[in-house]
């Protein structure tokens, strides 16, 4: 499974596909770099919709179309020239090569085409596609009726991580509970980025649950430091302020990393612990009920009661010794996770490896 297989990907082109399709020229803003894959993707959308062609941008806009489109760009001294000429109408042109220096004069140059071209028919229109990048990315032209900006924000989301983390363990992992476990602290440790994603999915388990060290290996590849400002446009973080993982990592202690993985198991394992509790009451109602009415409970619910209170009626009798070591380890788990901590992995692997068949 590819980024742009994932729901929230796929939106995000398909929304860019349909405002060219509309009649509008797209202008898309990536902080870092353009994921792999953007322009196929965008290719496979359109279909046989607007024929795509590419050009490497000068800081001359008009003359760079006229040389690349038109029979005779001589005759080309204005916009207007370049709208009415024949071998310019009803292209999309994906402008690469942009810098700060071409990018100056193709803002202007996009600005003004918009604000003509929205007078033309759509059939026969030319647009844009333009792709900014960097950190941070240059900023877009202000919005028109013909021309449409749009910023890679929030995408994918941990819904989209965790389905493609979950499809990449579907062949590793048979264990349900572990699986999921697993996908669900992927997704949540990688929270927007996919290629963090992609990074842990690939790493043993041990990784997985105590990735700090991949990620901070990760931050210095990027150039960042502790001192590196949260922003979008850097790629450090999300719209919303959410920490890119390797930034998020560098942190002494990682209080954020460590709320990503605890919060993981505390939505997998919290209420499975829980059924398990409910299971193994029910498993020994008759025992149960017996200590109860000895300690002068008989009115009491035991699916009411907790795992210390199930410990510490089978630490008497009427368990075997199975039965009191896994209450035992679901006890500890649960205190774990109420106190805000995550679990490790060997407690994680024997409290997981109880779920094979449930």
């Amino acid at each position: 499974m590819r980024l742009w297989d994932l729901p929230g990907a796929r939106r995000f082109v398909n929304t860019a596909c349909d405002l060219l399709r509309g009649g509008s020229s797209v202008v898309i803003q990536f902080p870092g770099r353009v994921p792999d894959g953007f322009d196929s993707a965008v290719a496979a959308t359109l279909g046989n919709t607007l024929d795509v062609g590419s050009l490497v941008a000068t800081t001359s806009p008009l003359q760079d179309l006229a040389r690349r489109y038109v029979q005779h760009p001589r005759h080309i001294g204005r916009l207007q020239d370049l709208c009415e000429d024949p071998g310019f109408r009803g292209r999309l042109v994906r402008l690469n090569g942009l810098d700060s220096e071409t990018w100056s004069a193709w803002c202007a140059f996009i600005s003004a085409y918009a604000e003509m071209s929205r007078s033309r028919p759509l059939f026969g229109r030319s647009l844009f596609l333009v792709v900014l990048a960097g950190s941070p990315p240059p900023e877009p032209p202000p919005a028109d009726i013909g021309l449409a900006c749009r910023s890679w924000d929030g995408l994918p989301d941990d819904v989209d991580l965790l389905l493609f983390a979950t499809e990449q363990l579907r062949e590793r992992e048979d264990n349900p509970l572990l699986r999921s476990l697993v996908a669900t602290t992927i997704a949540r440790v990688a929270a927007w980025d996919f290629d963090t994603a992609a990074a842990l999915v690939a790493q043993d388990y041990e990784t997985i649950m105590d990735p700090r060290d991949l990620l901070r290996e990760m931050a210095q590849d990027k150039g960042w430091a502790v001192d590196t400002p949260l922003d979008w446009s850097l790629g450090t973080a999300s719209r919303t302020g959410s920490a890119h993982p390797a930034h998020a990592a560098l942190d002494d202690p990682p209080t954020e990393l460590h709320r990503r993985l605890w919060s993981a198991q505390l939505s997998v394992l919290f209420p499975w612990i829980e059924l398990r509790r409910h299971e193994t009451v029910s498993a020994n109602l008759f025992q149960v009920k017996r200590q109860m009415r000895a300690e002068g409970d008989s009115q009491g619910d035991p699916f009411a009661l907790e795992l210390g209170d199930l410990l510490r009626l089978f630490g008497r009798r009427g368990a075997s010794r199975q039965v009191r070591k896994t209450v035992l380890l679901l006890r500890e788990a649960r205190n774990e996770l109420a106190h805000r901590r995550h679990i490790p992995l060997p407690t994680v692997l024997s409290l997981t490896a109880s779920a094979v068949g449930y």
